[in-house]
């Protein structure tokens, strides 16, 4: 994966870039994700480089995408196998939703149904 730099008001309010998914979760309790789709969520979580390889045991990691419930479902599996929770919190709404200022959080709970 390519490192992303963090926008110029991001980082002057102290975000930092990291080179991977990894990078991210060997410096933080809590990781949040906002991806498009499940194949993506995937990836970042689960892939080389991922989540999932840099999270210590008792971190956690809320899915903020709308994604299909079993892909929630495997990647919360994965994780618990590490000491790690997941909380699946869909927004939905999109693009479109932001524009017209109408985001709707989804199903809000500990871990996945």
């Amino acid at each position: 994966m390519k490192a992303i730099k963090a926008p110029r008001s991001s980082s002057s309010a102290g975000a930092k870039a990291a080179s991977s998914p990894k990078a991210v979760a060997e410096q933080a309790d809590v990781i949040i994700t906002m991806l498009p789709n499940s194949p993506q969520v995937r990836e970042v979580i689960l892939g080389d480089n991922g989540v999932i390889e840099g999270a210590r045991p008792g971190a956690v990691v809320i899915d903020m995408s709308s994604i299909a419930p079993l892909v929630s479902k495997e990647i919360a599996a994965k994780l618990e196998q590490k000491g790690i929770e997941m909380l699946d919190a869909p927004v939905s709404g999109g693009a479109e939703g932001y524009r017209r200022n109408s985001l709707g959080h989804g199903r809000w709970q500990e871990g996945c149904i």
